[in-house]
């Protein structure tokens, strides 16, 4: 038997008090749909210094030379980005679709291409968002696509070295 239904076997009998839906959703919410990898990817490392150091300079700030490793860790997607980010759009959203249809609605709602993220899953995994002093640098697509199908995610944070 599969052990995800011996699991929900189990639950579902284990508690009385709550629906069996209430019990599946919760099971079915700790499965990841996304192959996350922790690796920063030298394109994205240089493009998140680009992309700090041209905001650092639309604010007239000294940019960065380097950055420094603080931590890398799992997050909620809602921890990186400010909630119209995610245009009124539910959390795990894009689950209702069938995945072959993921990338045309993604689209409609975010206007931005994710079948090189998806294909990037299928293969040798995602690559990290990277977070430079508390602000989101290289990862944005990855991060609203994590948030529309309600899963967490690894994120490298770095510190600005000047």
């Amino acid at each position: 038997m599969n052990p995800l239904i011996q699991v929900l076997i189990v639950k579902i009998f284990m508690s009385k008090k709550k629906s069996i839906l209430k019990v599946l959703n919760k099971i079915v919410a700790n499965q990841t749909i996304l192959n996350w990898t922790e690796d920063i990817d030298g394109d994205d490392f240089n493009d998140a210094l680009d992309h700090i150091n041209l905001m650092r300079n639309r604010n007239f700030q000294q940019g960065y030379n380097d950055l420094e490793l603080k931590d890398k860790k799992t997050v909620d997607p809602k921890e990186l980005l400010p909630v119209v980010a995610f245009k009124s759009k539910p959390y795990g959203w894009l689950k209702e679709y069938p995945k072959n249809k993921w990338i045309n609605e993604f689209k409609k709602v975010y206007d931005r291409d994710i079948s090189h993220i998806l294909k990037a899953s299928e293969n040798e995994g995602i690559n990290s968002p990277i977070v430079i002093d508390n602000e989101i640098a290289d990862g944005i697509a990855r991060t609203k696509l994590a948030y529309s199908l309600g899963e967490k995610l690894p994120v490298a944070f770095y510190r600005g070295i000047k």
